[in-house]
């Protein structure tokens, strides 16, 4: 028994000093930090829209000068009303890539259902991409029937209410996205 009590009283001085001795222990350990990263923003901008509407007659083969155009010019069957745009694209940023829609116009009053062509950059499209900075031309075309189709174009009244607007939309997409027209 007086093995046993030994034992046990040794055990317990021997724990006491290890706990004792647990806040003396040494571990080691190191820090550093990185040197410190500007982070500067990109860029999507869709400045401000260019706007040269111009007028001209186009009616069996025949083709007169292009002249300014206005809401106070008048308007006659075969007339195609034409406005080019230029349209500033800004886009800053490695992985930067955009999508420009121009919304065919909304024909008000008597122009509603006339033929509207939209062209960007000269092709017949709504929809282009970009992945830098880019002005595209972009080209509305109101044609004004000539002949019978001209009927809609008689009331004087009603055309001083039409009107021709478009709508362009800059988006963001994903850098490695193909958008189909």
């Amino acid at each position: 028994m007086k093995k046993t009590t030994t034992a046990a009283i040794a055990a317990t001085v021997g724990a006491v000093l290890l706990l004792g001795g647990a806040g003396t222990l040494a571990y080691w350990s190191d820090t550093d930090s990185t040197t410190s990263q500007v982070i500067n923003s990109g860029k999507l901008d869709l400045g401000t829209v260019g706007n040269d509407w111009k007028l001209q007659q186009t009616a069996q083969g025949k083709s007169t000068a292009s002249i300014a155009f206005s809401a106070t010019t008048p308007i006659v069957p075969g007339d195609v009303v034409t406005n080019t745009a230029t349209v500033p694209v800004v886009l800053q940023g490695t992985n930067n890539k955009a999508t420009l829609k121009v919304e065919a116009p909304a024909l008000t009053g008597a122009l509603a259902g006339l033929p509207v062509t939209v062209l960007i950059d000269g092709v017949a499209t709504t929809t282009a991409d970009f992945t830098t900075t880019a002005n595209p031309k972009v080209t509305i075309k109101v044609t004004f029937p000539f002949g019978d189709s001209a009927d809609a174009l008689d009331d004087v009244t009603e055309l001083k209410t039409a009107t021709v607007t478009a709508k362009y939309t800059l988006t963001q997409v994903a850098a490695g996205t193909t958008v189909t027209p």
